[in-house]
């Protein structure tokens, strides 16, 4: 039986075939025993207009970001990204019984 937690979601059925908008960048960090632990990569905060601005975290392998978040905040216009080899997973968080969405990329390219 296929359950939710393994189908793996491709760009265009993320993005919808739209634009992912980056609203701002942080350290990843792995967690040991619900502490945090060492820096494991970067999270890039995105928004999808094709999805009614929701909002979508993409984690990467890379522990130096692409842009900083002070770039970000200086930034007077959207910075439109691209999310190289993306691809999202559901997981089942049991606690609120629902499932929820983890997206992983290998890079992230600033588009405009």
């Amino acid at each position: 039986m296929i359950k939710p937690t393994d189908i793996i979601l491709n760009e265009n059925q993320i993005t919808n075939g739209g634009e992912l908008i980056l609203t701002s960048v942080a350290e990843a960090r792995e967690y040991v025993e619900g502490k945090q632990g060492k820096v494991i990569g970067t999270k890039y905060i995105v928004v999808i207009p094709k999805r009614g601005y929701e909002q979508l975290v993409i984690k990467t392998d890379e522990l130096l970001p692409v842009i900083t978040q002070e770039m970000i905040e200086e930034s007077d216009e959207p910075i439109i990204v691209e999310a190289v080899c993306l691809r999202a997973k559901f997981y089942k968080n049991y606690l609120k019984n629902e499932y929820f969405i983890t997206a992983k990329a290998d890079t992230m390219k600033i588009i405009q």
